[in-house]
């Protein structure tokens, strides 16, 4: 598959202004996605994410074993997530929106910690949880 710049932002207002407005021009072909019910096969076949570090986002990032680099924003509860997950080698963090785009180039031009951050992850996160909680709900059930 060919290079291209994948920007996604749910339905949020800030990205869509952003993206059309981007200096310099990108320079890999770039689409812009507003909305998708289908985060996890752009997950897939993404090389690496920026993403804030909310739980959800960044466990899924983690069980496709994806490279993570979180931008903080704002402090709380994603800040700890991203301790977290940096803390056990699942991802990088910067509160600066240009350290991200660095870290990615870097990411980028990396095999190597780009391959340990995906081993931390796949030791780290059970791509199956949701069917082993159910698989757990349900023996309590028959007790």
């Amino acid at each position: 598959m060919d290079d291209k710049l994948i920007l996604r932002n749910s339905r949020q207002k800030p990205l869509r202004d952003v993206s059309v407005k981007l200096k310099p021009k990108p320079s890999k072909p770039t689409k812009v996605l507003f909305f998708t019910n289908e985060v996890h096969k752009y997950m897939q076949i993404s090389d690496l994410i920026i993403t804030k570090p909310g739980g959800l986002s960044s466990t899924e990032a983690a069980a496709a074993c994806v490279p993570l680099i979180h931008l903080i924003t704002i402090p709380g509860c994603e800040e700890r997530n991203a301790d977290f997950f940096s803390a056990r080698g699942m991802s990088v963090q910067t509160r600066s929106p240009g350290e991200a785009a660095s870290l990615a180039v870097a990411l980028a031009r990396d095999p190597v910690a780009c391959a340990a951050m995906r081993k931390r992850q796949a030791e780290e996160i059970n791509p199956y949880s949701a069917r082993d909680a159910v698989s757990h709900v349900l023996a309590d059930l028959e007790r």
